[in-house]
């Protein structure tokens, strides 16, 4: 690095004297001295426009206030320890002949442009040491932008695109004073890769916008770190344009925003997350999808989907059965949070009758006080279904649940009281079909003969299939005594027939002893479930 007037400046894309790296100076020497005020105050800066289209380079040593009317043929500025106030913006362009890049150099005193910023093409730089604001940031080559100290104040900050090359995006750190908006202008085909984690000052959340081109897409890669932020949103530009993906190709990657948004603008983009935490923390419509490229959408490789306040989910899967868990807009993992209460919607770019399903290929984890609520559509679980926080209550409100042969109910009993002691799922308005496997976690306790554990309490629909053991069965012993399940118990009237509930009932030893009071028992018996 060469040292200008006490501070560093980047070595040029090529070897340079001095005098041909700094221009020389049209009546001063750049010494910050003079009042700023305007572009020909030659004790600020320094312009070298010794031939016709060569490219100029202004430094400020010293604090500087200017006005507009940048000359055109500056694309270099290079500021220092004094604040640099700029009234207008500009672009830094490459100039072939001489080959100088365009670029921008703030210093620890930081600068201020109050217009837009662009770097149109290529190996264009912005090294940064000091804060940088401005209205607008447009960056249209894969060139490096590094930030070794301050932070970045812009309004909107347009990644690159630029045919196929990749763009590196970096842990740089964000001013909370603006509502940044962080995306790609969606012309060329781009690439782009986090390698680091870009910092939020004060928890503040950009908004995130990922665009592809009529005739080129955009791949964003979180290669496994964390895209944080307000509105995710994948869009193309027009609806024959080509695909957006965001994708993890490598480690365990994070998404923490308040809501994400998929498909605007087309049918089809492409959400492909292996080995990711998505939170999703927003209201209203939290998980909208718009696309109806169901083979495009998957998050069920190890991925897990957070839902952390009461939202809707517009899951847009297709209510095909249970055979499409894969490429069917189905979750990976899908945990409510305590107390949240998530609307399964519809994806009004489907067909009508194909937009109504809910699909977890993975677990469906329940927190206490959550409610997955249907609104007259279906969900499907391929996976382990769990209630509570070790343990607690929740409920799944109108529609119709299905547990798949894959799928299991793990419960916890630690006693006899729901919500506090066991888990008990609720089905509201709906039905409710069993398969797979019962999983029972007991904890230490002491059973009476005939104690009862309502799993699930069925208020009103119909309750179907079994799990891995028939009616009347023998499930395990825990708590002193051997436990037999029922699906026809009533919670209602505290009976273990005459209803739809699930229960597990005690009952005392020996073996022989319980055979003979369940053969009695099976006569009093009623099979019809509601």
């Amino acid at each position: 690095m060469e040292c200008l007037r006490g501070f560093e400046v980047p070595q040029p894309d090529k070897e340079m004297d001095h005098e041909e790296q700094l221009g020389e100076s049209p009546g001063g020497d750049g010494g910050g001295g003079g009042d700023g005020a305007t572009w020909t105050d030659a004790d600020n800066w320094d312009l070298d426009s010794g031939s016709p289209g060569a490219a100029d380079q202004a430094w400020f040593t010293g604090a500087a206030t200017i006005a507009a009317g940048i000359p055109a043929s500056v694309n270099r500025i290079i500021t220092g320890t004094g604040a640099v106030s700029i009234a207008a913006g500009m672009s830094f362009p490459y100039v072939p002949s001489p080959n100088t890049a365009g670029g921008l150099t703030v210093g620890t005193g930081g600068a201020s442009f109050t217009g837009l910023l662009s770097f149109p093409n290529g190996n264009a730089y912005i090294n940064a040491a000091g804060n940088l604001t401005c209205n607008d940031l447009s960056w249209g080559n894969t060139a490096t932008i590094t930030q070794t100290g301050g932070q970045f104040d812009i309004n909107t900050f347009r990644l690159p695109g630029n045919s196929g090359s990749l763009f590196d995006i970096q842990a740089w750190q964000f001013a909370a004073s603006k509502p940044v908006t962080i995306g790609n202008p969606g012309t060329p085909t781009t690439n782009l890769r986090f390698v680091g984690t870009p910092i939020f000052q004060s928890g503040h959340r950009p908004n995130w916008t990922f665009s592809s081109g009529t005739t080129s897409g955009v791949k964003v890669n979180l290669n496994g770190q964390t895209l944080f932020g307000n509105v995710l949103q994948l869009e193309q530009t027009s609806a024959s344009g080509r695909y957006t993906y965001l994708t993890n190709d490598a480690g365990s990657a994070t998404v923490d925003v308040n809501s994400v948004v998929i498909g605007v603008g087309s049918p089809e983009s492409y959400l492909d997350l292996d080995n990711t935490t998505v939170h999703v923390r927003g209201s209203g419509t939290a998980w909208d999808n718009r696309s109806t490229a169901n083979t495009a959408f998957n998050v069920t490789d190890n991925t897990t989907v957070n839902v952390h306040a009461s939202c809707n989910l517009d899951t847009g899967s297709r209510n095909l059965g249970t055979g499409g868990f894969i490429n069917n807009f189905a979750f990976g993992n899908l945990t409510l949070k305590s107390g949240v209460k998530a609307t399964i919607t519809g994806n009004a770019n489907l067909a009508t009758g194909e937009n109504d399903a809910l699909y977890v290929n993975g677990s469906l984890a329940l927190e206490d006080g959550s409610e997955l609520a249907m609104d007259s559509r279906e969900a499907y679980v391929n996976g382990p279904l769990t209630v509570g926080n070790s343990p607690g209550t929740a409920t799944v409100s109108g529609g119709n649940l299905t547990l798949t042969d894959n799928a299991s109910f793990v419960v916890e009993v630690n006693g006899l009281t729901a919500g506090s002691q066991y888990d008990q799922l609720i089905v509201s308005g709906g039905n409710i079909t069993l398969a797979g496997d019962l999983v029972v976690q007991p904890g230490p306790f002491t059973a009476n003969a005939w104690d009862v554990v309502y799993l699930i309490s069925n208020t009103s629909g119909t309750t179907s299939g079994v799990f891995q053991y028939a009616d009347d069965t023998f499930v395990d012993v825990f708590a002193g005594k051997r436990w037999f399940i029922t699906y026809d118990a009533d919670l209602d009237n505290l009976l273990l027939s005459g209803g739809n509930d699930v229960a597990l009932y005690a009952v005392p030893e020996p073996a022989a002893a319980a055979t003979l009071l369940l053969g009695g028992l099976a006569l009093l018996r009623r099979r019809a479930r509601k």
